[in-house]
Protein backbone atom coordinates (compact mmCIF):
# COMPACT_ATOMS: atom_id res chain seq x y z
CA UNK A 1 0.00 0.00 0.00
CA UNK A 2 1.64 3.31 -1.13
CA UNK A 3 0.86 6.90 -0.13
CA UNK A 4 -1.69 7.20 -3.33
CA UNK A 5 -3.80 3.86 -1.67
CA UNK A 6 -3.63 5.82 1.18
CA UNK A 7 -4.68 9.38 0.00
CA UNK A 8 -7.82 7.84 -2.17
CA UNK A 9 -8.61 5.74 1.03
CA UNK A 10 -9.02 8.55 3.06
CA UNK A 11 -10.79 10.59 0.22
CA UNK A 12 -13.53 7.92 -0.27
CA UNK A 13 -13.92 7.57 3.99
CA UNK A 14 -14.22 11.38 3.96
CA UNK A 15 -16.85 11.45 1.25
CA UNK A 16 -18.88 8.59 2.52
CA UNK A 17 -19.07 10.07 6.21
CA UNK A 18 -20.25 13.44 4.32
CA UNK A 19 -22.78 11.55 2.66
CA UNK A 20 -24.02 9.66 5.53
CA UNK A 21 -24.42 13.17 7.52
CA UNK A 22 -26.45 14.38 5.22
CA UNK A 23 -28.78 11.72 4.65
CA UNK A 24 -29.27 11.80 8.59
CA UNK A 25 -29.96 15.77 8.25
CA UNK A 26 -32.54 14.41 5.46
CA UNK A 27 -34.42 11.81 7.39
CA UNK A 28 -34.16 14.01 10.65
CA UNK A 29 -35.98 16.91 8.32
CA UNK A 30 -38.85 14.61 6.80
CA UNK A 31 -39.35 12.86 10.04
CA UNK A 32 -39.64 15.95 12.00
CA UNK A 33 -42.21 17.38 8.92
CA UNK A 34 -44.30 14.42 9.35
CA UNK A 35 -44.89 14.86 12.89
CA UNK A 36 -45.96 18.76 12.60
CA UNK A 37 -48.14 17.36 10.14
CA UNK A 38 -49.71 14.37 11.97
CA UNK A 39 -50.20 17.11 15.23
CA UNK A 40 -51.55 19.67 12.70
CA UNK A 41 -54.03 17.17 11.11
CA UNK A 42 -54.97 15.80 14.83
CA UNK A 43 -55.99 18.79 16.06
CA UNK A 44 -57.79 20.48 13.09
CA UNK A 45 -59.91 16.89 12.01
CA UNK A 46 -61.84 16.45 15.30
CA UNK A 47 -62.90 20.49 15.29
CA UNK A 48 -63.65 20.16 11.49
CA UNK A 49 -65.90 17.18 11.85
CA UNK A 50 -67.72 18.62 15.27
CA UNK A 51 -68.31 21.82 13.42
CA UNK A 52 -70.02 20.19 10.31
CA UNK A 53 -72.23 17.74 12.47
CA UNK A 54 -73.17 20.48 14.26
CA UNK A 55 -74.17 22.70 10.90
CA UNK A 56 -76.13 19.56 10.05
CA UNK A 57 -78.11 19.25 12.94
CA UNK A 58 -79.41 22.24 13.07
CA UNK A 59 -81.59 21.43 9.71
CA UNK A 60 -83.26 18.06 11.45
CA UNK A 61 -85.61 17.38 14.36
CA UNK A 62 -84.41 17.93 17.96
CA UNK A 63 -84.79 14.41 18.87
CA UNK A 64 -83.06 13.32 16.07
CA UNK A 65 -80.58 16.29 16.67
CA UNK A 66 -79.79 14.45 19.96
CA UNK A 67 -79.56 11.03 19.63
CA UNK A 68 -77.71 11.49 16.23
CA UNK A 69 -75.24 13.83 18.10
CA UNK A 70 -74.59 11.25 20.77
CA UNK A 71 -73.93 8.60 18.07
CA UNK A 72 -71.45 10.63 16.70
CA UNK A 73 -69.70 11.91 19.57
CA UNK A 74 -68.25 8.73 20.74
CA UNK A 75 -66.57 7.79 17.41
CA UNK A 76 -65.16 10.99 16.75
CA UNK A 77 -63.67 11.19 20.51
CA UNK A 78 -62.44 7.96 19.94
CA UNK A 79 -61.12 8.65 16.61
CA UNK A 80 -59.93 11.50 18.63
CA UNK A 81 -58.11 9.60 20.77
CA UNK A 82 -56.63 7.42 18.64
CA UNK A 83 -55.35 10.10 16.43
CA UNK A 84 -53.16 11.30 19.55
CA UNK A 85 -52.10 7.99 20.32
CA UNK A 86 -51.00 7.94 16.66
CA UNK A 87 -49.21 11.38 16.97
CA UNK A 88 -47.29 10.31 20.54
CA UNK A 89 -46.16 7.13 18.75
CA UNK A 90 -44.58 8.40 15.68
CA UNK A 91 -43.03 10.98 17.99
CA UNK A 92 -41.64 8.65 19.97
CA UNK A 93 -40.14 6.43 17.19
CA UNK A 94 -39.03 9.57 15.92
CA UNK A 95 -37.34 10.29 18.76
CA UNK A 96 -36.03 6.31 18.53
CA UNK A 97 -34.95 6.43 15.05
CA UNK A 98 -33.24 9.74 15.39
CA UNK A 99 -31.21 8.55 18.60
CA UNK A 100 -30.59 5.22 16.63
CA UNK A 101 -28.87 7.35 13.81
CA UNK A 102 -26.69 9.48 15.88
CA UNK A 103 -25.35 6.12 16.99
CA UNK A 104 -24.81 5.07 13.63
CA UNK A 105 -23.22 8.53 13.23
CA UNK A 106 -20.83 7.73 16.46
CA UNK A 107 -19.86 3.99 15.04
CA UNK A 108 -19.38 5.62 12.29
CA UNK A 109 -16.85 7.75 13.42
CA UNK A 110 -14.80 5.69 15.51
CA UNK A 111 -14.11 3.09 12.53
CA UNK A 112 -13.31 5.77 10.60
CA UNK A 113 -10.78 6.97 13.03
CA UNK A 114 -9.73 3.22 13.66
CA UNK A 115 -9.23 2.79 9.66
CA UNK A 116 -6.86 5.41 9.57
CA UNK A 117 -4.72 4.80 12.79
CA UNK A 118 -4.48 1.23 11.19
CA UNK A 119 -3.56 2.35 8.02
CA UNK A 120 -0.97 4.98 9.49
CA UNK A 121 0.30 1.82 11.81
CA UNK A 122 0.81 0.06 8.56
CA UNK A 123 2.31 2.37 7.02
CA UNK A 124 4.84 3.32 9.61
CA UNK A 125 5.77 -0.52 9.86
CA UNK A 126 6.53 -0.53 6.30
CA UNK A 127 8.69 2.04 6.31
CA UNK A 128 10.56 1.15 9.54
CA UNK A 129 11.05 -2.88 7.48
CA UNK A 130 11.91 -0.65 4.67
CA UNK A 131 14.81 1.20 6.13
CA UNK A 132 15.51 -2.02 8.22
CA UNK A 133 15.81 -3.68 5.16
CA UNK A 134 17.66 -1.24 3.34
CA UNK A 135 20.46 -1.31 6.01
CA UNK A 136 20.83 -4.88 5.96
CA UNK A 137 20.96 -4.88 1.83
CA UNK A 138 23.66 -1.82 2.04
CA UNK A 139 25.59 -3.72 4.64
CA UNK A 140 25.46 -7.09 2.22
CA UNK A 141 26.38 -5.09 -0.81
CA UNK A 142 29.17 -3.63 1.28
CA UNK A 143 30.33 -7.12 2.02
CA UNK A 144 30.00 -8.88 -1.18
CA UNK A 145 31.96 -5.93 -2.90
CA UNK A 146 35.00 -6.61 -1.18
CA UNK A 147 34.66 -10.15 -1.62
CA UNK A 148 34.35 -9.57 -5.20
CA UNK A 149 37.48 -7.18 -4.82
CA UNK A 150 39.56 -9.74 -3.35
CA UNK A 151 38.47 -12.59 -5.64
CA UNK A 152 39.52 -10.12 -8.56
CA UNK A 153 42.78 -9.58 -7.03
CA UNK A 154 43.34 -12.94 -6.21
CA UNK A 155 42.70 -13.75 -10.04
CA UNK A 156 45.03 -11.05 -11.12
CA UNK A 157 47.88 -11.92 -8.87
CA UNK A 158 50.58 -14.47 -10.11
CA UNK A 159 50.06 -17.19 -7.12
CA UNK A 160 50.66 -20.67 -8.06
CA UNK A 161 50.50 -23.73 -5.20
CA UNK A 162 54.21 -24.68 -4.21
CA UNK A 163 52.78 -28.25 -2.39
CA UNK A 164 51.07 -27.67 -0.27
CA UNK A 165 51.72 -23.59 0.06
CA UNK A 166 50.82 -20.77 -1.99
CA UNK A 167 53.54 -19.27 -3.77
CA UNK A 168 53.44 -15.09 -5.40
CA UNK A 169 55.40 -13.51 -7.39
CA UNK A 170 56.23 -10.45 -5.67
CA UNK A 171 57.62 -6.81 -6.79
CA UNK A 172 60.39 -6.74 -4.57
CA UNK A 173 61.01 -3.20 -6.02
CA UNK A 174 58.23 -2.42 -4.83
CA UNK A 175 57.83 -0.23 -1.12
CA UNK A 176 56.56 -2.87 2.05
CA UNK A 177 52.79 -2.80 3.54
CA UNK A 178 51.60 -3.29 6.64
CA UNK A 179 52.55 -2.48 10.62
CA UNK A 180 56.24 -3.80 9.79
CA UNK A 181 56.83 -3.58 6.00
CA UNK A 182 56.15 -7.69 6.04
CA UNK A 183 54.13 -7.04 2.92
CA UNK A 184 55.17 -6.83 -1.18
CA UNK A 185 52.76 -5.98 -3.85
CA UNK A 186 52.40 -9.40 -6.10
CA UNK A 187 52.99 -8.86 -9.34
CA UNK A 188 50.09 -9.49 -12.15
CA UNK A 189 49.81 -12.50 -14.53
CA UNK A 190 50.26 -10.14 -17.55
CA UNK A 191 53.70 -8.95 -16.77
CA UNK A 192 54.74 -12.40 -14.58
CA UNK A 193 56.81 -13.58 -17.82
CA UNK A 194 58.58 -10.65 -19.03
CA UNK A 195 59.81 -9.96 -15.17
CA UNK A 196 59.66 -13.48 -13.69
CA UNK A 197 63.49 -13.40 -13.41
CA UNK A 198 63.91 -10.24 -11.88
CA UNK A 199 61.50 -10.01 -9.19
CA UNK A 200 61.97 -13.72 -7.89
CA UNK A 201 62.97 -13.82 -4.40
CA UNK A 202 66.43 -15.01 -3.89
Amino acid sequence: MNSEDIDRLLGKASMLMERFQRQCDHIGQQQQQLVRQLQQTTQTIPDTVQQSTRNLMLHLPETVTTQVQRGLDQPIDAFSRRLHQAGGQVGQNTQALTAQLQQLQRLYRQLSWKIIAVVFGALALLLAGGGWLMGQYRADIATHQIQADLLRAYNQADVVLCGRQLCANVDMRGTGAGDHQQYRMVLPRASAGSDAGARTPP
